[in-house]
């Protein structure tokens, strides 16, 4: 029978609070957070299980490399305002590198302004997933939502991407749709960016 537990971040020691909860939790729980967790060093979201913040709970990440790695197909983060809060080196905040995880209902954003070399991407997804599905969520003031590498299927649906310098397909097959894009100064450099 799937649980329910319920981690209240302090802003103090939650990469290990976060990764305990993960680590004893079964496929099928979902893990509901509270408060704002400052994530110092990565988490891994190892089981197949739902990181829920309830459209209130906030994450706050810095410095450098992954904040969240989902490993394990059928996990799913939803409902959380994610935040870059400075302009440090290269950060990317979340790995998927299995197939059928689920991104929704966040809130994703930092301190990029278009013109400028800081290298935030709120997602880097790699090659050989499938059935990702990427929907409902709003990206903002990061140099790229996503970084799509290698063949990789699923979908990118009804989120609203502003201020950025575009998704990144570098190979993936995604579809797009039913997403929109911000105009005038919210406009982003490019939508989506397909390299060669």
């Amino acid at each position: 029978k799937a649980a329910t537990t319920t981690v209240p971040c302090t802003g103090t020691g939650d990469s290990a609070l976060l990764q305990a909860a993960i680590d004893a939790a079964a496929d099928g729980d979902t893990i509901t957070v509270t408060g704002t967790c400052v994530l110092d060093s990565n988490i891994t979201v190892s089981e197949a299980i739902i990181l829920d913040g309830g459209g209130s709970a906030k994450i706050q990440v810095s410095g450098t490399g992954y904040r969240i790695t989902m490993t394990t197909a059928g996990a799913t983060l939803r409902g959380f305002d994610i935040e870059k809060t400075d302009k440090t080196g290269e950060q990317n905040i979340i790995w998927i590198n299995a197939s059928n995880i689920t991104i929704s209902g966040n809130k994703i954003h930092g301190q990029f302004v278009i013109g400028e070399g800081d290298v935030s991407r709120a997602i880097v997804i790699s090659g050989g997933n499938s059935g990702l599905l990427i929907t409902g969520n709003v990206f903002y003031s990061l140099r790229q939502p996503a970084y799509i590498s290698g063949v990789t299927t699923g979908t990118i649906s009804n989120n609203l991407t502003k201020g950025t310098k575009g998704w990144v397909v570098e190979q993936g097959d995604m579809t797009f749709t039913g997403n929109t894009w911000g105009t005038g100064a919210d406009a982003n450099v490019f939508d989506i960016a397909i390299l060669s």
